[in-house]
């Protein structure tokens, strides 16, 4: 555990100097006001504009997780071509440290955005009879829901590098908003992409009391959603055990 301790210590000051703390901060940030701007001027009513929130970071969430496993390759890239990260004694606690971090970090976004958004919402609307948990709950289900596509990223990134890390991005968050629609009918609950934004919106209409727990397609995708996160991390770390740093050149 101290060794872990260490690890983590050591890629959170090898993240100092690169664009990863701020990207976590001024994207939230930056979606709050551009949403504030776009609740001034619209005359839809509050719980469109909590439910648009989660839309549109759903739609963004795959891009941004690229982006920033895309950083944290680059920084080991950096530092040596992947020899100071092959040479560690434990190599599973550095990957593991890594993934840590970035879904640690997510976690913070995401919430630090829903709460910032509460607070500053009643500028514009009367919230009163909105609750934190409107916010926060489907927040945090947002963000669970996301942490397949930090492994498969992560991933992504090590073997093939940047632009394929970033161009499935582009390519997942479009797929979100496709599923978001008429399109995603009958099949959201079978595709990763899908389950993320439908069980956002699913879990801010339950606290509403708008939907019921007894749904036969919520329940599969988080079925599916769990079984694929834990199955996932699993492969990351036997497959990081046996990483002998090949790379795309790009």
């Amino acid at each position: 555990m101290v060794e872990f301790i260490r690890y983590t210590k050591s890629d959170l000051y090898k993240l100092k100097y690169s664009s990863f703390y701020f990207i976590h901060l001024a994207l939230p940030i930056c979606g709050v006001c551009l949403l504030l701007l776009y609740t001034a001027f619209s005359s839809i009513s509050e719980l469109n504009i909590v439910s648009s929130f989660f839309q549109i970071f759903a739609i963004c969430y795959p891009f941004v997780i690229a982006i920033v496993c895309t950083i944290v390759e680059e920084q080991e890239m950096g530092a040596g071509y992947f020899q100071n990260l092959l040479t560690l004694p434990h190599r599973g606690f550095s990957v593991l440290s890594k993934f840590l971090i970035l879904i640690t970090f997510g976690l913070l976004a995401m919430i630090g955005s829903a709460t910032l958004f509460y607070i500053l919402l009643p500028i514009f609307r009367d919230t009163t009879a909105l609750s934190i948990e409107l916010f926060l709950f489907p927040a945090f289900v947002l963000w669970s829901t996301n942490i397949i596509f930090y492994v498969v990223h992560f991933m992504i990134a090590f073997r093939f590098g940047k632009n394929a890390c970033i161009g499935l991005g582009a390519i997942g968050s479009l797929l979100v908003a496709l599923l978001q629609t008429g399109l995603g009918t009958g099949i959201w609950f079978v595709i990763p992409y899908g389950i993320s934004i439908r069980l956002s919106n699913y879990a801010l209409n339950y606290l509403l009391r708008i939907e019921s727990i007894q749904n036969s397609e919520v329940t599969t995708a988080i079925v599916i959603c769990f079984t694929l996160t834990v199955l996932l991390i699993i492969i990351l770390m036997i497959w990081f055990g046996k990483y002998s740093g090949k790379h795309t050149v790009e």
